[in-house]
């Protein structure tokens, strides 16, 4: 899975949630990043941070998009931006769902879990 956000403490604390699962774990620090990694590799799913430098979540998910669909490549927003209006921005603009940060683990692993391959958990580029 690729796991994208500008933070370091919110990659450690998602990361070390998601080792429960054993799931192969690729990070980006910002959407031009995660962009060129999730067109370039093979990703079960990708947590987007929404504000980031560089580019932003939704910008990335428009290239992602290009490539992608929903089905091929769940996204998911990944933010502290949890009004209604804001997940149904994300949703027409291309994300899966929604996760809200500081993240809550049992939702996280949930997310997750239900995208993730059982047999190969991950196949990282």
């Amino acid at each position: 899975m690729l796991l994208v956000d500008d933070n370091d403490i919110n990659l450690l604390v998602a990361e070390q949630i998601l080792l429960q699962l054993e799931v192969a774990i690729t990070t980006a620090t910002n959407g031009r990043e995660a962009a060129d990694k999730a067109l370039s590799g093979t990703f079960d799913l990708v947590l987007m941070d929404v504000q980031m430098p560089v580019m932003d979540g939704v910008q990335a998910t428009g290239l992602i998009r290009q490539k992608y669909s929903k089905q091929e490549l769940p996204i998911f927003a990944f933010t502290a931006n949890v009004m209604e209006d804001d997940i149904k921005k994300y949703c027409a603009l291309g994300m899966n769902g929604h996760l809200a940060k500081p993240v809550d683990a049992d939702k996280l692993i949930a997310i997750v879990s239900s995208f993730m391959d059982s047999k190969e958990n991950n196949v990282s580029g």
